[in-house]
């Protein structure tokens, strides 16, 4: 058996100004370049989640849209800090139902509709 001690983080107690998110993909790309910085978009109850791909020109990204609800008070998540200290903390939103509106720099590379071919 292990057993962790567990602290319990600000966001919990009600402190502390970080919100954190939740992601739910409906399908996650092997183009995305998945260890690089993206950028998250709110838009009222809408969000893009964009991210730079990992094929193709350094300015090709890949367009998530999902959307965004509030978390329940018992909506947590357990981290494990580089120390090896346990904590845990309240999801304040969930992005849900995110999918990819396009890939590329915007002219709809890689799936649905638009444009002839090559």
């Amino acid at each position: 058996m292990v057993v962790h001690t567990v602290s319990v983080g600000r966001s919990v107690r009600g402190g502390g100004k970080d919100s954190l998110y939740s992601l739910r993909f409906n399908f996650k790309p092997s183009s995305v370049a998945w260890e690089k910085q993206g950028k998250l978009v709110e838009r009222g109850g809408e969000v893009q989640l964009k991210m730079p791909s990992s094929e193709g020109a350094p300015d090709e990204e890949t367009v998530f849209k999902g959307n965004l609800e509030s978390g329940k008070s018992t909506d947590c998540v357990l981290f494990c800090d580089a120390d090896g200290s346990w904590r845990l903390e309240r999801l304040h939103k969930k992005v849900v139902g995110l999918k990819a509106q396009r890939c590329g720099d915007g002219r709809g590379r890689g799936g649905g509709g638009g444009g002839g071919g090559a």
